[in-house]
Parts: structure tokens; C-alpha cells; sequence
């Protein structure tokens, strides 16, 4: 039995979620996968397979390419998960990847020019701070 293989985690980035992808590994026995999911650390198998458990895809066929969805995730915070094939006799075989969450792009955080009361723009541009220089309006 082997773990799944081409394990990948990339934040959305719209923020707040975590797309996973990976191939089932080429076995007949092959009775599913689990996706563990932790915060402060990297999931424990076969500890955590109920407890942190956050997506089970039984019956997949090996070889197979999946991808799951993680959303609801706090921004900014770095995710540790293990994508856990398991046999029909219950044996696991994980393959651990992290990503942190994104913030999600705002056009707010895109920095233009300031100008203050006597029309001069203001640099650095954000925030609204520093030297000035003359502007042509």
C-alpha cells in the first residue's frame, strides 16, 4: 500500500480556503481517503483519523486525481493537513502538505496616490504619510 502521491494545498485567492488535490495510489484494495486537518501541528495518524477528520472520500477508485475544498478557514493562519489513504483492513498510509489562508484581495489594499489639502501628492502613497511632490492636474 502506498500514500497518496502529487499531494498539493493552494489558498483560494478569494481568502478563507484551502484547495487540496492528489492521485489515489495504484492499489486494488484501496477502500478510500481522509483528509485530517490541525492548526498547531502536523495531524497524527492513525490518532487523529477521527477526531480532526474534515473530508472522507470512500470508494474512490486508485489512481484516480481528487481534490477537496477546504473553505471557512481563518485568513492568515497556516493549515497542516495529511491526506490519508486507507485499505479495506483499515491500514493507513498519509502524505502531509501545509498552506496558509489567505486574506482575500481587496481593491482597498491596492495603494494610490494620496493628495493633500493643497493638492500635492503624497509619498509613499500608503499611508498617507511622508514627502511631498508636486502634482500636475
Amino acid at each position: 500500500m502506498m500514500a497518496p502521491a502529487d499531494v498539493t494545498a493552494v489558498a483560494d485567492p478569494k481568502g478563507g480556503a484551502i484547495r487540496l488535490a492528489w492521485t489515489n495510489p495504484q492499489i486494488p484494495n484501496l477502500a478510500g481517503t481522509r483528509i485530517l486537518r490541525r492548526e498547531s501541528a502536523w495531524p497524527e495518524v492513525p490518532h487523529d483519523m477521527t477526531t480532526r477528520g474534515i473530508h472522507d472520500d470512500p470508494g474512490t477508485l486508485p489512481g484516480d486525481a481528487r481534490e477537496f475544498l477546504d473553505t471557512g478557514l481563518r485568513d492568515e493562519v497556516t493549515y497542516y493537513y495529511a491526506v490519508v489513504s486507507y485499505d479495506q483492513a483499515g491500514a493507513t498510509f498519509p502524505a502531509f502538505v501545509s498552506a496558509m489562508s489567505t486574506a482575500p484581495y481587496s481593491s482597498h489594499s491596492a495603494r494610490s496616490p494620496c493628495r493633500n489639502s493643497e493638492g500635492c501628492t503624497m509619498n509613499p502613497p500608503s499611508p498617507c504619510t511622508g514627502s511631498m511632490t508636486t502634482a500636475a492636474t
